[in-house]
């Protein structure tokens, strides 16, 4: 997976976990805005006469399967329908706006999109995906570092108006407002959040309707859904049990959760655990070692015990996904396994 440069450092608003007590304190003085959380990749869409249509990760990268929307060397379809929009009577940020949105691919988990949006040599194709827009800030203010003095309550009516222009400007991508409800009070939105669980959404980012739009991840948002991932980095390879199957094998990782814990995460099927086992023979052959030839698995543990200290981790830090069952008072994790890579355009960042 290649690195791709930052073209915009964008640091976009995003939730914090849940805290009972915020969210109660926010229903006192209002309400909340229970938007659903679908289970896809967050989009940065930067949209402006000099670049009229750049999609980009929260990290401010590319997505390599959708660079051929904006090609430096020629006008696309879409950004000559980008540059109508903007010049549309009924367009509320004409200099240009970063849209924030999930892509997602419907019926598909976020994983199978992110690994659609990697490919380098498919572009994507956009009648397979849907853009669901939760967020719309005016692009001076992106670029001025500064957060956007538009409440959440307000911001939602902003949403409506800019999708509705995508979908009249823009109609080969199915443009969607993301499903918002307004809840009063915490039995409504433990019914809310459960209906949506029951429906097989990733659950609500609620949001203070009174709060604006903050750069990173502050109070004013809160992202409700089951505890049962959580992101890390690698920080070590986890190898078969010798004398059984998987001896000298790749069955895992050692992830530095965000937390702060550090975890084994297994549980790869076999074709990962053959995948990931031949990336760290390629990257640790050298013609000292001739044992270690790419195309073939590495089968003896005494082997690997005696070679361990020229053996080469090239998902040394990777950013991670882990799953678990549930978390111990202590903060560990019953039963943590490897769920996903979370880097797209660069294998270690977030996105």
């Amino acid at each position: 997976m290649a690195v791709q440069e930052v073209i915009l450092e964008t640091n976009p608003a995003l939730p914090v976990p849940y805290s009972e007590k915020a969210v109660l304190k926010a229903l006192k003085e209002s309400y909340l805005i229970a938007d659903t959380k679908k289970d896809g990749v967050q989009l940065n869409l930067l949209v402006d006469p000099v670049d009229p249509a750049l999609f980009l990760s929260r990290a401010g990268k590319a997505f390599p399967a959708l660079t051929h929307l904006s090609d430096g060397d020629r006008v696309t379809q879409v950004e000559m329908q980008m540059l109508t929009l903007l010049s549309d009577d009924c367009c509320i940020y004409p200099d240009g706006f970063m849209l924030q949105a999930e892509i997602v691919t419907p019926g598909q988990p976020a994983e199978i999109t992110a690994g659609n949006l990697r490919r380098k040599s498919k572009p994507l194709d956009l009648s397979t995906i849907e853009i669901h827009v939760f967020g719309v800030v005016p692009l001076d203010v992106i670029e001025s570092g500064e957060d956007h003095d538009v409440t959440h309550g307000v911001m939602k009516y902003h949403v409506e108006a800019i999708t509705a222009l995508l979908k009249k400007h823009v109609p080969q991508i199915k443009w969607i407002v993301t499903e918002s409800l307004d809840v009063f009070t915490l039995e409504e939105l433990q019914r809310t959040y459960e209906a949506r669980r029951e429906a097989g959404e990733e659950g609500l980012v609620l949001k203070d309707p009174l709060a604006i739009w903050k750069r990173g991840k502050k109070v004013g948002q809160w992202k409700m859904k089951p505890e049962d991932t959580i992101d890390g980095t690698v920080q070590g390879l986890v190898w078969g049990t010798p004398g059984l199957a998987n001896e000298g094998k790749v069955i895992g990782f050692e992830v530095l959760l965000e937390d702060g814990h550090v975890v084994n995460a297994c549980g790869l099927t076999q074709e990962q655990k053959d995948e990931f086992t031949l990336t760290v023979a390629q990257a640790s052959y050298t013609e000292e070692n001739k044992g270690w030839r790419g195309g073939h698995k590495l089968v003896h543990t005494a082997g690997l015990v005696s070679l361990v200290e020229t053996i080469v981790n090239p998902f040394g830090g990777w950013a991670v996904e882990v799953a678990f069952m549930e978390r111990f008072k202590d903060g560990s994790l019953r039963h943590p396994s490897f769920s996903r890579w979370r880097g797209i355009s660069d294998p270690t960042i977030k996105e």
